[in-house]
């Protein structure tokens, strides 16, 4: 399933619903698009690349955040305010992105390199600052 499928097929967000998309390469990118043409009321982009987050613009996302220059979670919250966050994408890979406590239903779409351990990560489920579920991928 692409990104953008899952978006679309997937989460299926409600219009007016605010998502986050978790790094912008190519894979960030579609779920972008997906979200777009969702309707979704915030479609927000976070990367640490100021010109990756500038072509994220111009592929749907409504806002943008360096979470190198500020704190994600702060930014996030200016955004959609009380509304709070719908949907996490996260396709990154990376477990200390994973780990600053998003809430929302999340889809993990890159899941992180071998032996990773994630102890505040679940796919379809909710985070709201607890531990939820366990991920181990491990080599055999």
């Amino acid at each position: 399933m692409t990104a953008a499928g899952t978006v679309l097929n997937a989460l299926k967000p409600e219009v007016n619903s605010n998502l986050v998309v978790l790094g912008t390469g190519s894979v960030g990118l579609a779920a972008i698009m997906g979200a777009a043409v969702s309707n979704c009321n915030h479609v927000i982009a976070v990367d640490k690349n100021d010109m990756s987050l500038n072509v994220a613009k111009e592929f749907g996302a409504t806002d943008v955040i360096n979470n190198t220059k500020v704190d994600l979670i702060e930014a996030i919250n200016k955004i959609v305010g009380p509304a709070g966050l719908n949907y996490v994408v996260d396709t990154t890979g990376e477990p200390e992105v994973m780990k600053q406590g998003l809430t929302g239903q999340i889809f993990v779409h890159t899941y992180p390199s071998t032996g990773t351990m994630l102890t505040t990560c679940t796919v379809f489920g909710q985070i709201a600052g607890k531990q939820v579920a366990d991920y181990v991928r491990k080599t055999d």
